[in-house]
């Protein structure tokens, strides 16, 4: 029987899923960190201390991945907020990232991974998705 042919993202979730079995940490966890080991996936912005929560509370609002962390800012009255991006709107590269990343930790806990030229056409259908 042939494989179901799998995406970029459902791949990242496959493997999410696996280190997920194989660790005791849940999907969300694995998937939430993995985002913020990568770069290029947020924005740090200055806020005034008494909007922080509100600008939080609508960022976090978009998705499972769009999370955010605070830092003290040197302005009184103000804090730094990263905004970091969910992956559904990562182009090609960051999303080459995101699995290269995740590839990476499976590998580490001895879970099977697709061979390099199928991860390639995965990147490659993700890339023509996000310009189409």
């Amino acid at each position: 029987r042939k494989r179901r042919s799998l995406d970029a993202n459902a791949y990242a979730w496959v493997l999410m899923d696996k280190i997920s079995q194989a660790t005791g940490v849940d999907r969300l966890t694995i998937y939430r960190e993995a985002i913020k080991g990568i770069g290029g996936v947020s924005e740090t912005v200055c806020v005034r201390s008494d909007a922080v929560d509100k600008l939080r509370q609508g960022w976090e609002a978009h998705g499972l991945g769009w999370q955010t962390d605070t830092t003290p800012s040197k302005l009184d009255g103000c804090t730094n907020v990263i905004l970091y991006y969910g992956s559904s709107v990562y182009d090609s590269k960051q999303m080459a990232a995101l699995i290269d990343s995740l590839v990476q930790d499976a590998q580490a806990l001895g879970i099977e991974t697709l061979p390099p030229a199928e991860l390639a056409r995965l990147q490659s259908q993700w890339e023509e998705k996000q310009n189409a």
